[in-house]
């Protein structure tokens, strides 16, 4: 009976750690993907006021 609750709970353990690691590279992709986005937007408005001096 013992080793069935050890077995059980290293699953449980390994189960948590898989989600952890899934959670972090989705965590991960989400910052990268609002990083692009944030410097296209910072690119988009620093080309408008160049543009603006420029004409």
């Amino acid at each position: 009976m013992r080793q069935l609750g050890l077995i059980i709970l290293g699953i449980l353990i390994l189960g948590a750690i898989l989600v952890l690691t899934l959670v972090m590279n989705i965590l991960e992709f989400f910052m990268g993907a609002i990083l692009f986005v944030l410097a296209i937007v910072i690119l988009i408005y620093l080309y408008t006021k160049i543009k603006d001096k420029v004409s």
